[in-house]
């Protein structure tokens, strides 16, 4: 019998969030809550699976993302983070949709989690105006070297790396 779960992930840009679902899946497939940006609001979108529904302010029905029983919701919490709500059943389905390895709903929600991580520091290091080498490790370890063409003495180029 499957059920939504609530994954243990916490996301708190909500306009990386819908534009990296955008990527991912389409951007006509993603809904978002128009008052996505208020502090503390309400989940008024919902998706209806098999086993029920749930509500969110993202949603993505499961026949735009590769589910089978129930899709995605994003759910505010009361930090202003986003928690990531799943159909137990179709994490492999997900994960698959995506050309990730199959696993657990919870092993979607933490490859998701590791993505929306890397599009973070991607995007702010861009606005820094460093480059990003990534490479994933066979056990999906991702290690990060940071480049930037100009330094403050000339042009030598520094760099650093850390994992995810």
């Amino acid at each position: 019998m499957s059920h939504y779960a609530t994954c243990a992930v916490k996301l708190r840009d909500a306009d990386l969030l819908v534009a990296m679902l955008g990527d991912l899946y389409g951007a006509e497939h993603v809904r978002a809550s128009a008052r996505i940006h208020e502090s503390g609001a309400v989940n008024d979108l919902t998706i209806t699976g098999y086993s029920g529904a749930a509500k969110g302010q993202i949603v993505i029905e499961a026949r735009n993302c590769g589910g089978h029983f129930g899709g995605m919701a994003f759910v505010r919490r009361a930090d202003n983070s986003f928690g990531l709500v799943v159909d137990n059943m179709d994490g492999r389905r997900l994960a698959e949709h995506l050309g990730w390895p199959a696993g657990t709903h919870e092993q979607f929600a933490q490859r998701f989690a590791q993505e929306f991580a890397l599009r973070t520091v991607q995007t702010k290091m861009a606005e820094q105006g460093y480059t990003l080498d990534v490479q994933r490790a066979d056990d999906g370890t991702l290690k990060i070297t940071a480049s930037s063409a100009v330094s403050s003495y000339g042009t030598n180029p520094s760099s650093g790396g850390y994992s995810l």
